[in-house]
């Protein structure tokens, strides 16, 4: 995503992904009578896994993207090149961190469920912290070099 500023916000998908399923088992104005009809345990059942599902795709996602990108970096930059992901890469990074956070605070908010106690969404997270974390410590790390070997 070159020449934009830095991303500062979750993106819209991120901040309605979960509003589906908050209408359809959790608001009373937009609750299915089905959902209204059958115990609140079975409800939380059902949203459990139902976020856990969501979060599963996601998180397949997220990686195909971030796989996308290194691959895409390597091609760039040459087989085996160590290179870190610069600068549009580390903008996609941040971007999918605010995004996992404004899925947690959803799962948090709207759900009244800690979102570390769905097993998919800790993936999720990690997946995104992990990578970009790495990508910062590559930066810092290529920078540094950079900076010794040129400056």
């Amino acid at each position: 995503v070159p020449n934009r500023p830095k991303p500062t916000q979750p993106l819209s998908y991120a901040r309605s992904l979960l509003q589906p399923l908050y209408n359809y088992l959790v608001n009373p104005a937009t609750q299915n009578a089905a959902a209204s009809a059958v115990s609140q345990e079975l409800r939380r059942e059902w949203i459990i896994a139902t976020i856990d599902r969501i979060t599963t795709q996601y998180a397949d996602l997220v990686s195909q993207l971030i796989d996308a990108h290194l691959a895409d970096k390597t091609a760039v930059n040459g087989v085996g090149a160590s290179r870190p992901l610069l600068p549009d890469s580390e903008k996609v990074l941040q971007q999918l961190v605010l995004d996992v956070d404004e899925v947690a605070r959803q799962i948090s908010t709207s759900f009244q469920l800690e979102p570390e106690s769905i097993s998919s969404f800790v993936r999720l997270r990690q997946l995104v912290n992990t990578r970009y974390v790495i990508n910062v410590i590559q930066n810092y790390s290529w920078r540094s070099a950079h900076q010794k070997l040129f400056m």
